[in-house]
Formats: structure tokens, C-alpha cells, sequence
């Protein structure tokens, strides 16, 4: 009952969004609203024709103007509760733009519904939608309170479940009313989660019972809100810009606030930490060593412990009037240095390449840090204690007032701010990180945990969602977007014109250079194919094939089968093929050989195909069983790690990682290479690509 049809190219919606709107969120790019984002709203509309819709939340109406128009006719109610934080008067733009597009009953109503109290008298919804609080006990309360107003068979979309806040409320209330709702989670620009209630919920009318439930929930990540902590340093910032502090302490107002940020921090911490501990505990129990690292964490947890015992002393060394800035200096740095001690176990373990977010970003800041307080360090490496502590107390003057004409209150208050802004990402990372099956996974085991002495050849893991959910986005590729590549004339219904399609490449560049490149080398191989079996036809499997743009585009004359998961990308690639030898059909390995009566392949391709993979080692190592002689394949060069999943890629490759994956499965590696052309595009990637044998490498294979 929650499928839908997905509707893409949903392009009513541009003349809504306003010019800010496109220029923040969709970063000018007008083809994620109308095809990876709204188009979905709409289709939720189109295919379950509400008559009733609630949307909690509702900013300027874009996703209701979405759902409306998609519901049509059928629709005779709309209600919408926003509380305007966002968007001073947004409901006012909101009511116009839906009131341009539907002739159902509009009510907007203006209140938080965190806080009030929400009128019984609206009645009840067919479909509902949350897009408000992203925190996870506020998502909690919006979801409880959706179901109060559900009827069976009701529908609520809530947006943003790759944010791992959202998705750990959504999968708490779940657990919750696992009897009564049936969940599947839609990969799109945001992420969606859709609920269908197989009951009603009266016992949640209530606000104080829905309060009581959503208390009960206990929260993943850090009670104490980061953005109270950072809220709190730039008050700071701005005070101190303003004061004139001379050689004399900070003024108590100042000390005040920053005795606040150590506070919040050390509450921050510590929840943080105990995350962190079990996110350490999850990858001890898959087999990593993680001794050290538990050490650093318990330090940091100690003297935290230790501060909040001593908490009276610490107050009065932080206000008193000759070692104020002392204290503080002292305070904030102490934190920076265990912390540091926490990044250096992560970097110098395998298992830096779990939290790789954490160790690129804190890196990137400490360096910073050591770069200001101590310029004649040429290691990087943060000191045990401050430079020129000792002086400053033996002299007695106030050395630590100005640094390079900022107060290194501010620098060090910097650098913890932005560590711990890697640590909020961070938490999110694990929280999706705990969707890995290690233990069954060969390229974990054998590239990861046991390549201690090795880590620049392993692989780098993305934070993954539930391997289901990239199976069902996968089925709903569409042909006007695959592969980077866009389509937007398509071939008649009976293929008639089958030729006549308008591409448009995503990046055009990026891809020119990628796509071209691929097309040649495959071109070069395929002759070289030919001088190893003179007399033989050349059968070429392209793995991940698309709608067959590559592969129909090369010169060939022996068979070519390709496969994907995706009926309109196959659908699309039978109506173009080059040649009657081009076949394609949605199915695996064993799938394609049938088409060749059981032989293997001389040539198998996988472009933009293996950082897609969950295990690449055995798929790899699959591949070369129906190979009698050569694999290519080409993959982005050390892709930056997200902390939330993205919709497809799963690992990021170095070229030595890439080739360990063939070299482990038992090939001889004929030829590698980087295409570093996002280098000079600036928003594309850099490419590496390999070609390996079953048997003896080409002698001579001049590529590059």
C-alpha cells in the first residue's frame, strides 16, 4: 500500500521556488527540485489521490503546492501548521502558492508544535507529512502527534531520514508501534520515510501522553544541543572584538559566557564520548584492536569526571582576578589535547578509516591550532601544554592577550568549536555505520581489519543505509538520468525514431573527458582482444550498463550483452542498440551467459560500477569467474566520505586500494591509471581505472 508510481521531470514546481531558494538549497541546479525531490511529493499525490492532507511544517509550500497538484480533484482539504522560525510570514507566501494551485479548503495555521497545543477540530488526514524539527526527541513528538490525527490506512511522509537525527526517531516510533505501522524508507535528494497506520491511535490525542512517550525514547546522540555551544562562542567573539582589554583580565561578563562553552562542552562530551565508545564497541566486536583508542577515550572521560567533581575550585580559578586567563587558556586547552589523543589512535589504526570524517576535518583544525600557537613547530603535533605557559607565569605579564591581533581565547574556543562540529558529523557517520555487515563482508575482513601495516591500499567505507534501500532505488532509475546522463527527448513508444533523443551529460566535462576516455580504452582493448584470439568472435560483457551509452557507442563487431537491475534502463538500450549483437537484459552474471550458451566472456567492463558495490572484493572476485581473459573497470579516485549515506556510492578507492581489490582476487594487473580531470573542473572527479587479466598481462597495453 505504500508504493507509488514516481512521475520524474515534475517541472510545475520551478516557478514557485524563489531565487534565494534555488541559490541555498538546490545550489542553482533546477533538476533536483523538479526530478530528485518534488516529482516524489507530486507522485505521492498522483498515486494515493488524498482527500485530505496535514503537512507539519510547511515553510513556502513547496512540497504542498507538489502534493496538491499531484492529488488533483480529489483533494478537499489542506491544513498546514508551521511556526514561521524559518521564514518570517512564510505562511502568508505559503497560502498564496497553494491557493494558485488547488481548489480544496486551505487552513495555515501559525504554532510550534513543540510547545502548543494543537486545535482538536481539524479533523483527521489521509496524508500527512513532517518536514519541522530534525532533532530526534522533536521528530519523536511530530510523528506521535501525525498519528493522532492518522486514520487506518493513512499515509505520513517524513523528509529528511538521511539525516540520522530524523531516521533514529522514525525507527524509535517504529519500534514502538511495530504492530501498527508498516515502514519503507524512498532514497531521494533528502531521504523519505513513509508510514502507512494499519489502526487508529486515540490514546495519543493527548498532548502530555505523547510528551510522556517520546521522553521515555532514549537518544543516540548528545543531549546538549552543539548549536547552544556554538551560539554561546560567538557572543564571545563579538564581546571581545569590542573590549579593550589591555594588560588587564577579562571582564566577568566574558568569563561568564566562557565558563558556559566549557561547561556545555564537558556535558556535550560526555555524551558524546559514551556514543563514541559504543560505535568503538561495535567494530571490537567485528575484529578490530581498538586497546589504544579505548584508552584515549577513557582519558578524556576521566578528567571530565574529575572537573565536574573539582567544579567549586574550577569556578574560582576561572573568576579570579590574577590567573583568570590562565584558567581559561589551561581549560579549553586541556580538552584540545585529549581530544588530539583520541584523533592520533583513530589516524594510526585501521580503524581511522571508519571515522574518516573525524580524522579529515579535526586534522585539518589542529594543524590550524598548532600553526598559531606554536610557529616553530614543523611536526604538527599538538604539545602536552600551551607554549609559554611557564613564562607567562613567571613573568607575570599578560603574554596570551594578542595573538596575531586575535585573543587566543578565541583561537582555542575556535578550535574546540569546529572539533567538536567534527564529533556532532561524526556521531551521525556511526550512526549509519552500524548498517555494515562486517563480519560477512570479504573486503572489511581482508582489507580493512587485516591490513594493519597497509592502510593506504585499503578502501575507504561509506556510511551506508539498509542494503534494501539501495536495491529499491536502484529499480526506480529512470532513463532521464542514469549514469550522469540526462535524456530529455526519448524514443517514440514503438521505437520508430529510436536515434532521435536530446543527452545532456550531468557534468559536462567531467563526464566528456570520463565517458570518452572509457570508449577509447575499451575501443584499444578490444583489438588487443582480437590479437590474443585470432579466429574467435569476441563476446564483451558490460556489467552495470545502463542505458547502454558506453557500450553503444563503441566500434565492435563481436557480442555484446549488457546487464543492469533497472527494466527502463534495459528497455532503453534494446530500442538504441548499435548493432543486432548488442542484447541487454536486467539480470546478473549467470543471466548474461545463458545468452551465450554458458561460455565465458572475453571482456568484462564495470564503469562507475564498483564504489556502488557493498562487498567489491567478492564481487570482483565474481566477475573473474566468467572472464577467460580480461576485466576493465573505473571508479572516482579517492571520493570525499560523507557522514550521511549517499544515494549510491558505498566506498571511496585509491588506485593502490583498486588494485589490491583485483590482486586479491587472483588477477595480474595489465594496466592503471588516474584521469585527475576534476582537478581542473572543479566540481567533477578525479577517475582511476584498471585493467586486469586472468592469465598473462598484455605485453604491451599503451594506455594513458
Amino acid at each position: 500500500m505504500l508504493d507509488f508510481n514516481l512521475i520524474k521531470n515534475f517541472a510545475t514546481i520551478e516557478s514557485v521556488i524563489v531565487e534565494e531558494d534555488w541559490k541555498n538549497i538546490f545550489n542553482n541546479n533546477k533538476y533536483i527540485p523538479t526530478t530528485e525531490y518534488y516529482n516524489f511529493y507530486y507522485s505521492y499525490g498522483k498515486s494515493w489521490k488524498p482527500n485530505s492532507i496535514l503537512e507539519i511544517g510547511v515553510r513556502l509550500g513547496y512540497s504542498g503546492v507538489s502534493m496538491v497538484l499531484g492529488a488533483g480533484d480529489s483533494l478537499l482539504k489542506f491544513v498546514g501548521i508551521d511556526s514561521e522560525i524559518d521564514v518570517n510570514s512564510s505562511s502568508n507566501i505559503a497560502q498564496k502558492n497553494l491557493l494558485s494551485h488547488t481548489k480544496a479548503e486551505v487552513t495555515l495555521i501559525n504554532l510550534d508544535t513543540q510547545k502548543d497545543d494543537i486545535p482538536n477540530d481539524i479533523g483527521k488526514f489521509d496524508l500527512i507529512h513532517i518536514d519541522a524539527d530534525h532533532t530526534f526527541s522533536g521528530c519523536i513528538n511530530d510523528i506521535l502527534l501525525a498519528l493522532s490525527f492518522a486514520k487506518t490506512g493513512t499515509r505520513i511522509i517524513v523528509d529528511d531520514c538521511l539525516y540520522a537525527p530524523v531516521r533514529a526517531a522514525v525507527e524509535a516510533v517504529i519500534s514502538i508501534y511495530h504492530t501498527k505501522l508498516n515502514l519503507k524508507y524512498v532514497t531521494n535528494f533528502r531521504g523519505h520515510g513513509l508510514i502507512e497506520t494499519l489502526n487508529t491511535f486515540p490514546e495519543l490525542e493527548e498532548k502530555n501522553k505523547r510528551d510522556v512517550i517520546a521522553n521515555q525514547q532514549k537518544s543516540p546522540f548528545a543531549k546538549i544541543k552543539f548549536s547552544s555551544i556554538a551560539h554561546h562562542y560567538s557572543i564571545i567573539r563579538t564581546e571581545i572584538s569590542q573590549v579593550d582589554i589591555k594588560n588587564n583580565s577579562f571582564p566577568n561578563y566574558i568569563l561568564d559566557f566562557t565558563f558556559q562553552i566549557v561547561t556545555e562542552a564537558d556535558l556535550y562530551l560526555k555524551d558524546s564520548i559514551q556514543a563514541l565508545s559504543l560505535a568503538i564497541k561495535f567494530y571490537q566486536d567485528n575484529g578490530f584492536c581498538v586497546d589504544k583508542i579505548i584508552q584515549a577515550i577513557n582519558s578524556i572521560e576521566s578528567y571530565i569526571n574529575s572537573q565536574n567533581n573539582h567544579k567549586d575550585s574550577f569556578i574560582k580559578k576561572i573568576f579570579s582576578k590574577t590567573n583568570s586567563n590562565l584558567y581559561i587558556y589551561e581549560e579549553i586547552y586541556n580538552r584540545l589535547y585529549l581530544l588530539n589523543r583520541i584523533r592520533l589512535q583513530l589516524i594510526n589504526n585501521n580503524l581511522g578509516k571508519c571515522f574518516s570524517h573525524f580524522c579529515k576535518e579535526s586534522t585539518k583544525h589542529l594543524d590550524y591550532l598548532v600553526g598559531r600557537i606554536d610557529p616553530e613547530n614543523n611536526s604538527y603535533f599538538l604539545p602536552t601544554h600551551l607554549p609559554g605557559l611557564e613564562n607567562y607565569r613567571k613573568s607575570k605579564t599578560n603574554i596570551f592577550t594578542n595573538h596575531e591581533g586575535y585573543l587566543l581565547i578565541i583561537v582555542l574556543s575556535d578550535a574546540l568549536i569546529n572539533i567538536l562540529s567534527c564529533f556532532e558529523c561524526e556521531l551521525e557517520s556511526q550512526y549509519w555505520m552500524r548498517y555494515w555487515d562486517i563480519k560477512n563482508n570479504e573486503t572489511w575482513n581482508k582489507l580493512i581489519i587485516n591490513n594493519a601495516n597497509k592502510i593506504y591500499d585499503s578502501p575507504t567505507p561509506f556510511p551506508i543505509k539498509r542494503p534494501v534501500e539501495y536495491e529499491d532505488f536502484y529499480k526506480m532509475q529512470h532513463i532521464g538520468n542514469a549514469g550522469g546522463i540526462r535524456l530529455t527527448n526519448f524514443p517514440s513508444k514503438d521505437h520508430s525514431h529510436p536515434k532521435q533523443e536530446k543527452i545532456e551529460l550531468c557534468h559536462p566535462t567531467d563526464h566528456l573527458f570520463r565517458i570518452f576516455t572509457t570508449i577509447s580504452n575499451i575501443e584499444l582493448i578490444l583489438t588487443l582482444l582480437k590479437e590474443r584470439h585470432p579466429g574467435e568472435t569476441i563476446k564483451w560483457l558490460d556489467v552495470g550498463c545502463g542505458i547502454g551509452f558506453i557500450s553503444n557507442r563503441v566500434q565492435f563487431d563481436g557480442i555484446l550483452i549488457g546487464i543492469d537491475v533497472a527494466d527502463s534502463l534495459i528497455e532503453y538500450a534494446n530500442a538504441t542498440q548499435l548493432t543486432e549483437n548488442h542484447k541487454y537484459v536486467k539480470g546478473e552474471f549467470n543471466d548474461a551467459r545463458k545468452m551465450i550458451q554458458g561460455e565465458k566472456f572475453h571482456l568484462i567492463t564495470a564503469n562507475e560500477v564498483v564504489e556502488h558495490i557493498i562487498d567489491p572484493l567478492s564481487f570482483i572476485r565474481e566477475m573473474s569467474q566468467h572472464t577467460s581473459d580480461l576485466i576493465y573497470a573505473s571508479s572516482p579516485l579517492m571520493e570525499e566520505v560523507p557522514y550521511t549515506p549517499q544515494a549510491e556510492h558505498v566506498w571511496s578507492f585509491t588506485l593502490e586500494s583498486y588494485i589490491r581489490l583485483f590482486e586479491e582476487s587472483g588477477m595480474k594487473i595489465t594496466y592503471s591509471g588516474i584521469c585527475e580531470v576534476g582537478k581542473y573542473t572543479g566540481n567533477g572527479h578525479n577517475w582511476l581505472s584498471v585493467a586486469a587479466t586472468i592469465n598473462h598481462p598484455f605485453r604491451v597495453f599503451p594506455l594513458g
